[in-house]
């Protein structure tokens, strides 16, 4: 992306080979929503305490998504109400690697278990697939795919703690072959244990807890395609129309 290189080269490289044995599928999660030159601020000055994944020789990594739920959208709902207990079921697939997991996330008491199966990039479940979603109290044939996301992530590990930061540009939710690419507007994410979630907003440069949001790209992904009025979710109508705002 135009300017984001520009920053990179300050930055010691982590390997994608390390970050594999780091298990952060339990965490604390902040996120905002930034414009991507408030972002070329914090790249400016993160790297004093941050080092930049690369995997396969790329710094900027290519993520496609799809999303399962069930005819009525229930797992959508539970978001759109603000369930403390809830769930996503959805393939993730990782251009640099090849590799595509089936993944299970639960946010339960405003924590993130995340639990993931290597499977296929494909509209339907295989039988191990099937067998991981049962295990996990999940009726495989219930869900159906509804939405495709895709975007591009840097990643940055702290140095010294146990924890990261993801930068996500060209949010890009994809629905019946219509999609929409908010090009001006990065989700930047911190995810680690609560000490370090507030040690990075401090140190990050700029006040991001008044850019704090629960924004999900699943939730707002439908919200963009589908339409969705204020009726449907205030919270996920207002953090779209926030979106929509900053992109342009």
């Amino acid at each position: 992306m135009i300017g984001v290189n520009n920053h990179l080269n300050k930055y010691r490289v982590f390997p994608f080979e390390k970050a594999l044995s780091i298990d952060l599928n339990k965490r604390y999660d902040f996120k905002c929503l930034l414009r991507v030159e408030q972002i070329l601020e914090i790249l400016s000055i993160a790297y004093k305490e941050f080092d930049i994944q690369e995997t396969k020789g790329s710094f900027l990594q290519e993520y496609q998504t799809r999303y399962w739920d069930t005819s009525d959208l229930f797992h959508f709902k539970q978001h759109a109400l603000g369930r403390p207990n809830r769930i996503k079921v959805r393939k993730r697939f990782y251009k640099e690697t090849q590799t595509c997991f089936l993944e299970v996330k639960k946010k339960e008491k405003g924590r993130t278990n995340k639990i993931r199966l290597l499977s296929e990039y494909t509209n339907d479940f295989s039988i191990s697939d099937q067998e991981f979603l049962l295990n996990n109290s999940i009726d495989h044939a219930k869900l159906n795919p509804v939405i495709d996301i895709s975007y591009q992530r840097l990643i940055l590990w702290h140095q010294k703690l146990k924890g990261r930061v993801t930068i996500d540009f060209n949010f890009e939710p994809i629905n019946y072959g219509k999609s929409f690419v908010f090009s001006q507007v990065a989700i930047l994410e911190i995810k680690g244990d609560p000490s370090f979630l507030n040690k990075t907003i401090r140190s990050l440069g700029i006040p991001l807890i008044r850019f704090a949001t629960s924004f999900t790209k699943y939730g707002i992904g439908l919200t963009h395609t589908h339409g969705f009025s204020r009726i449907q979710s205030k919270s996920l109508f207002n953090i779209h129309k926030n979106l929509i705002k900053l992109n342009k």
